[in-house]
């Protein structure tokens, strides 16, 4: 796959699918996180005048940072993409599956107060049940496992 079409398969993913709508409206506003893909393209995404937005660059000042390999991008893009928690749990999926990694960059305070915990909620009890298959059973492990990643 080629650097282009990387970029394309994202673009579609965070600006066409409603789950991504759903889940970047939660952040705070100028809130950016950033995607590397394949560990040579980086993107922006970000939520503004009430759209999803993914752009060709390195996001500004980002609170997360995900990398993808090209099997998480191209299978990721296949989901429909309209139930966030459908959503979320195949990008845990990725994650477990050491396709994606997830990379916490700014304080625990800035993550638990930017709107992801508001993500968690939007996306339910289906998504809930399967952070507790994982180990994260309450919102306390939750932080816990949020302050772990920021440390190490």
């Amino acid at each position: 796959m080629s650097e282009n079409e990387f970029y394309l398969y994202t673009k579609r993913f965070i600006e066409d699918k409603p789950a991504s709508r759903i889940a970047l409206k939660e952040l705070s506003k100028g809130t950016e996180i950033g995607i590397v893909l394949d560990e040579r393209v980086e993107c922006a995404c970000f939520f503004e005048n009430d759209k999803a937005h993914c752009e060709l660059r390195a996001a500004k000042n980002p609170d997360v940072e995900f990398r993808a390999n090209n099997e998480a991008v191209r299978r990721l893009a296949e989901i429909p993409g309209d139930n966030l928690a459908d959503m979320g749990i195949e990008i845990l999926r990725e994650i477990l599956g050491g396709n994606v990694s997830l990379k916490l960059l700014a304080s625990p305070t800035r993550i638990l107060s930017g709107g992801y915990l508001g993500i968690i909620r939007k996306a339910g009890p289906d998504f809930i049940s399967f952070l507790a298959q994982h180990g994260l059973s309450n919102i306390w492990k939750v932080i816990g496992y949020i302050k772990a990643m920021r440390r190490g």
